[in-house]
Order: structure tokens, then sequence, then C-alpha cells
């Protein structure tokens, strides 16, 4: 799972995906043989609904920046940032684009201690796992899902990966990575502020990788920017401690 759990994308081809109407809910189509994707259940959902192209391939930066205010209503420079993570992961030389099978090389974005990927190592690294998934659900303990427990499932996830992988790898600059994960879900589905998330739209969203539109949620109006993103960040890696103050 990554950083740029988000990257959106519309395929070049405009006939390519399906088109709707504004404030419409876009019809959703999970992966079919041939069709790739990612440790990055944002990134899934997009290719999903054609926000990406379904097939998950050749995924440009125009594609990201209209992709991404599409699904998730994510300002353009954070699209680019984004996309230029993303484009990192290709090995092309100077690569203009990604697919969401570029996404899975290890310890470029995609890491050790995902919420709900097994570890390289260990096995597929892209795939939803149950059982890493059933050990993150486990401290969504209220209605609400909130900071803090994403804090705590992300101190297990850490644990558990350098307790049984011998090949574990996970840096500083990973752990701040691992804090801003979590927190994509909670500002598309959740309040910006706080955080705070019905957890029936988080488990939708990790579960059957699909946007809770059939429960009431809806994109937000207001822009989701690099200044929301590092704040959720900072307030979930905050609490990533065993210390009680």
């Amino acid at each position: 799972m990554k950083l740029v759990s988000f990257l959106a994308t519309f395929v070049a081809i405009t006939s390519a995906r399906p088109e709707y109407a504004s404030g419409s809910i876009p019809a959703w189509h999970p992966a079919g043989p041939g069709d790739l994707r990612s440790p990055c259940p944002g990134l899934n959902i997009a290719a999903n609904y054609g926000f990406f192209p379904h097939d998950g391939k050749n995924i440009t930066e125009d594609i990201v920046i209209k992709g991404l205010g599409d699904a998730y209503n994510v300002d353009p420079e954070l699209s680019k940032i984004l996309f230029k993570s993303g484009a990192a992961t290709n090995p092309e030389p100077n690569a203009t684009w990604f697919s969401l099978a570029h996404l899975r090389r290890h310890n470029l974005i995609e890491h050790d201690a995902s919420l709900t990927r097994a570890d390289a190592y260990t096995g597929n690294n892209w795939k939803f796992n149950p059982q890493k998934y059933a050990m993150t659900r486990q401290y969504w303990t209220e209605a609400m899902v909130k900071p803090i427990h994403m804090a705590n499932a992300r101190i297990q996830a850490d644990v558990n990966s350098k307790a049984f992988n011998p090949e574990y790898n996970f840096t500083s600059e990973r752990q701040l990575q691992a804090a801003a994960e979590p927190a994509a879900p909670l500002l598309v589905l959740g309040d910006r502020k706080t955080g705070y998330t019905d957890r029936r739209f988080v488990e939708m969203f990790f579960e059957q990788e699909k946007l809770p539109y059939e429960l009431g949620w809806r994109k937000k109006e207001d822009v989701l920017t690099m200044d929301d993103l590092t704040a959720m960040t900072n307030l979930i890696a905050d609490k990533i401690s065993l210390f009680s103050e």
C-alpha cells in the first residue's frame, strides 16, 4: 500500500472509459482478466469506476490530474506530485507514464507492514489479504473510524512484520509514508479536520475496493490539498506510539 494510494486517472482515449453526467453515480466494474491492479485500494477503486483506464495501463500525468479530480476532488498540484511518485516506479528511463503493476515493485512505493497486503517476502504483495485486513479491522472499535484507530493498526502491522519477516525493511521515511496511507481514506470518506469516518464506508473501501455511494457517500465539494494530507498524516503519526502520554 502507498502514499500514492490516491493516484486516480482517466484514460487518454475518451471512448476507453465510461462517461457519466456531473453529479451522477459512475458504474462500478471490478477488475477482469488482463486488468492490472496495485497494492493501493484507492488506485484500484479509481480503475474500477473508470476514472483510471480500467485495464490499469498507460497512466499519464494528464490522466492522473483529471482522474484524481473526478474521483476525489484532489488539487491538481497534489496530483502532479503523486504522478511523479508513480512514474518513478516505471523501470523505463525518463518514463512519462506508469501502470498499476509498476506500483507493486518492492521498496519503491510499496513497502513491508501494509495494513491490507502481505509482505513481499511472505506472499503476494498487491492483492487484498483477508488475514492482514482482519488484524487491522480489529482496531476499528467504534462506529466511527478515527485517527487513533488507524495509528493502533499501524503499530500492530509494524510489529507483526518485524517479528515474522526476516527481510523486514522499514525506515523512518517509510514510517511517515505509512501514516499518510490511512490518512487518504479518512480524508476522502470522512471529516477532513477530525478524520472521523463512518466505519461502513471504510470497510467498503478496503473490502470491496468500492466507494460507498450506496451508503450515502458523495465526493466532497472542497478540493483536497497537500495541506489536508499533511495535517491528517501528522494527526495519525503523532498517535503512533506505545506511550500513555
